[in-house]
């Protein structure tokens, strides 16, 4: 038998721990907030840059325009634009550069373009150098493409820009603009933009761009904290509060309305809106609180009755504290407010059933027995003799062991000798024992009697039954609310564990690797695949402390029976109690039959994966501690966790399917298999720009066009997806189809460029296209071709000298009469061309470009390779350059010469 002191004050100091811990998170909210602050200031001050770069950019564009006249308008890119200026713009040039050098020097991007009333931009004019060192895309990029700008920013964020440059041309106002941009190193940044309209500028319009990153994350950070503090507050089944003093704003939790009996959040709220709900009689001791908290700065902590919003009169209590400025002056209050009507009502119990104990005590009105140090029972009341169901005097000359179960006297006669020693009263617990064999638990207050003789034991027994159901009550709902802590928790962590992974295979073993060692001790996740003769599955278990987990394949006749009940019917399957025909059922032969005995498996689960109306696989659970064994309320958590799993395998499986697509699309627009071209070696390599569901833009092909004349082609499509894969196939076989009957080769790209435009739909895609013929001549091949806006292929000499040869032409898709000229070089044996995308040209290293540079400097370094020798030393220099990591798609051709061409 245990011996306690009564305590009220337990509940009391297990909220005040809360109340730390939300204190705790307060604080943390509070540096959030701080660091959030701190971002706006430097926002703010970045705002007034932008404010200064923006007036000395009118300053400047007033300077050029005075000087340019009516000659300011534009063409193409800027560089190429300047250069074709008359010579009266020098001092404009002059302007436009210092202009640059301000804002560079400031830190911020400028930039100018043409932009369409529906917020399209045509073309860019202007582009600051800091742009390069932010974002990471070069200047050059801007100039070539304009729709590239759109593809960079965040698509979530496209029609707000749209809308916002738009509005500036529409309306000739000031706009400013945050959004999301993609950087080059796939990295996402916030920009805030500040567009203004050229005045008489036609469309045109200025902008000046800063990153505002920082700021943005310290408000996700200030975010993230205030729901660590609503779930800290929520588990707490408590309420917060807070008031700023000087504005009288208040904000507080859903909970803490809910307590008042609103169910809704109320639109305002304030401490006279509070005292209102207090009960008339409280009113003025919690507005002294309150005052007293304010004039001294000491926490404050009570007990109040409230009337709720539906007239219930309820509990609550209150903790919480006042800021004080340095003067003294207090200037926000906060708080935490609980519902304890349960609590009081319990106390109020306890204290009418301790009331009662008193006056019976007083009064002899309860169970009272008087013995001695050996135990002997010498008085008994009436109550006494009726609540054990003793008759007449037959409690006298009992021992108290006799009555009381595991009570022995010499376990008691310490505490008793102790008792008559100091006079002070001590209270135990035990369970009492009637004539009948029933019992009852009991509360007994053991104190001195100072009757005839020498002092005695006076022991006052009362039925404490119904606080003991109280009490367990209580324990059983901390446990729920315990379980129901941890389910969530659990759950949370599931949801973000699953949600890291696209590819199936990572996605099976995170999810059997969450459920151990949390939710069982061994896990199974299997898969059927689409074919569903075969499954997938990733197996975790438990092994010396440590989670094993492994993926597998199996046919479907070999995947145990219950799991392909499971599977069929789409309902879960729950064993409690696991026996040997159990074990057989499950055990797909003898040796896996040993495995699950030597486990020791106890209970097991099965729940279906399901997904869009139909069942795809199931998850399988196994305990093999008893105190663990799984039963219905187990089967709940469970089936939210295969719900988490169900939807990210899915998701999962299309990603796979959908990727498998791309690849297939994407081998459909590359030739097969190079063709054998007599006196030539031919290779080539393409690098996506990554693994997913988008196919690239870069393609190359080379085919006999006619008798003894070969077609070479290599392009980039812009952009990528469905829309890129059309343009490409649109290049490809147009310039098939006009090789066989048009030598010319940028008579060639003329026809491709009217083909586009002709197909041009609303995203205005383009493209850059090399296209050239080889044909044999006296003692090697001539190579015929021309540039539609496409980097210049590099001449490998037999003697290991390199060149960049031909002139560049204009993009096709743009323009209906582009420029584009024919070129023609002679290979000798032992010559190699090189032709590449420009995804070689910008792979990137710490905000480095590879260049033009590298690529002469790698292919130099090939003098007497063969063609396919000359394409591998290329991409693995860019692999080591870029780590793996491309910002564009990258296609290398390689034509060589033999070393004798079988021409006489």
């Amino acid at each position: 038998m245990s011996v306690g002191h009564g305590s009220d004050e337990v509940q009391r100091e297990d909220l005040r721990r809360l109340a730390a811990r939300a204190e705790e998170a307060e604080g943390e909210r509070d540096t959030m907030k701080s660091r959030y602050e701190d971002a706006r200031r430097e926002t703010r001050a970045a705002r007034r840059r932008l404010e200064a770069v923006t007036r000395a950019s009118r300053d400047f564009t007033k300077s050029a325009r005075a000087t340019m006249g009516g000659q300011y308008e534009l063409e193409g890119e800027l560089r190429e634009g300047l250069a074709r200026e008359r010579a009266g713009r020098g001092e404009a040039e002059e302007s436009l550069r210092r202009m640059e050098t301000l804002v560079d020097r400031l830190g911020v991007i400028i930039w100018e373009a043409e932009v369409s009333e529906s917020g399209g931009v045509e073309r860019f004019i202007l582009v600051g150098k800091h742009c390069e060192e932010v974002l990471g895309y070069p200047r050059s990029r801007w100039f070539r493409s304009a729709g590239f700008w759109m593809e960079a920013v965040h698509p979530e964020d496209r029609d707000r820009v749209r809308e916002a440059y738009g509005s500036a041309v529409r309306e000739g106002v000031e706009k400013r603009v945050e959004f999301r941009v993609f950087a080059a190193d796939g990295g996402t940044l916030w920009i805030e933009d500040l567009v203004q309209p050229v005045e008489n500028g036609g469309g045109r319009v200025r902008g000046v761009m800063v990153e505002v990153t920082g700021r943005w994350e310290a408000g996700e950070a200030l975010r993230e904290s205030e729901e660590r503090l609503r779930l800290t507050l929520d588990a707490a089944r408590m309420g917060y509060w807070s008031l700023d003093l000087s504005t009288h704003e208040a904000t507080r939790s859903t909970r803490h309305d809910r307590i008042f009996g609103h169910e809704e959040m109320l639109p305002h709220w304030s401490y006279e809106r509070f005292l209102e709900y207090v009960h008339e009689e409280d009113r003025g001791f919690v507005a002294g609180e309150f005052e007293r908290s304010q004039n001294t700065g000491e926490d404050w902590e009570f007990e109040c009755r409230i009337i709720r919003a539906d007239g219930e009169e309820r509990w609550i209590w209150a903790l919480g504290s006042v800021l004080l400025l340095d003067g003294g002056e207090p200037t926000r209050m906060f708080g935490l407010v609980g519902d304890i009507t349960e609590r009081k009502r319990a106390e109020e119990r306890i204290h009418r059933s301790e009331e009662r104990f008193r006056l019976l005590f007083e009064q002899a009105n309860e169970a009272v027995f008087v013995h001695g140090l050996d135990g002997i029972i010498t008085q008994a009341n009436e109550l006494a003799r009726e609540s054990l169901g003793y008759p007449g005097e037959e409690l006298r000359g009992m021992n108290v062991s006799d009555i009381e179960m595991n009570v022995s006297t010499d376990g008691f006669e310490e505490i008793w000798r102790e008792v008559l020693r100091t006079g002070d009263p001590v209270v135990v617990e035990g369970v009492n024992r009637r004539k009948d064999g029933s019992t009852f638990p009991v509360e007994v207050s053991i104190g001195r009697f100072e009757g005839e003789g020498e002092p005695s034991i006076l022991a006052l027994a009362r039925d404490v039954a119904e606080r003991k159901k109280a009490e367990e009550e209580r324990e059983a709902a901390l446990d729920r609310e315990r379980r129901a802590s941890e389910k969530i928790a659990f759950l949370g962590e599931a949801s973000r564990g699953l949600a890291s992974f696209l590819d199936l295979d990572g996605t099976l073993a995170k999810a059997a690797r969450l459920a151990v060692p949390r939710v069982a001790e061994w896990c199974v996740v299997d898969v059927l695949e689409d074919g569903g003769n075969k499954h997938r599955l990733a197996i975790s278990f438990q092994n010396g402390g440590e989670t094993e987990t492994r993926l597998e394949e199996r046919p479907d006749d070999e995947a145990p029976e219950p799991v392909r009940e499971v599977i069929r019917s789409g309902e879960p399957r729950l064993v409690e109690r696991v026996d040997e025909t159990h074990l057989e059922g499950i055990a797909t032969d003898e040796e896996h039959l040993e495995r699950l005995r030597g486990f020791g498996l106890d209970s097991y689960a099965i729940v279906p994966l399901q997904a869009r109306g139909r069942t795809f696989g199931t998850i399988t659970f196994a305990r093999n501690d008893p105190s663990k064994r799984y039963d219905r309320e187990s089967l709940s958590l469970l089936g939210d966790f295969t719900d988490r799993a169900s939807l990210a395998l899915d998701n999962s499986r299309l990603y796979e399917r959908q990727r498998h697509t791309a690849k297939v699309l994407q081998r459909s627009l590359l030739p097969t298999d190079l063709p054998e071209v007599p006196g030539l070696d031919i290779a080539a390599r393409l690098r996506p720009l990554g693994e997913g569901i988008e196919m690239g833009g870069d393609f190359y092909d080379l085919f006999e066009a006619s008798e003894g004349r070969w077609s070479v082609v290599i392009g980039d499509v812009l952009g990528k997806g469905p829309e890129a894969a059309a343009s490409t196939s649109l290049a490809r076989y147009t310039l098939r189809s006009v090789a066989r009957s048009e030598g010319v080769p940028s008579r060639a790209l003329e026809s491709l460029n009217a083909a586009m435009i002709e197909q041009r739909g609303e995203d205005d895609r383009f493209c850059t296209v090399l296209f050239g013929n080889i044909r044999q001549n006296d003692g090697g091949f001539t190579l015929d071709f021309a540039s539609g806006g496409h980097p210049l292929p590099v001449v490998l000499r037999s003697d290991g000298s390199v060149e960049e040869v031909g002139r560049h032409g204009t993009l096709l898709g743009v323009y209906h009469d582009p420029e584009i000229s024919d070129s023609n070089i002679k290979l000798a044996p032992g010559d190699a061309v090189v032709f590449y995308t420009d995804g070689v040209t910008e792979a990137r290293k710490d905000g480095e470009l590879f260049g033009e540079e590298r690529v002469m400097e790698s292919i130099s370094s090939c003098a007497g390779s063969d063609a396919r020798g000359v394409a591998d030393h290329l991409e693995e220099r860019l692999e080591e350059f870029s780590g793996g990591a491309l910002g564009d798609d990258a296609a290398i051709l390689v034509v060589k010469v033999d070393g004798e061409s079988g021409v006489g």
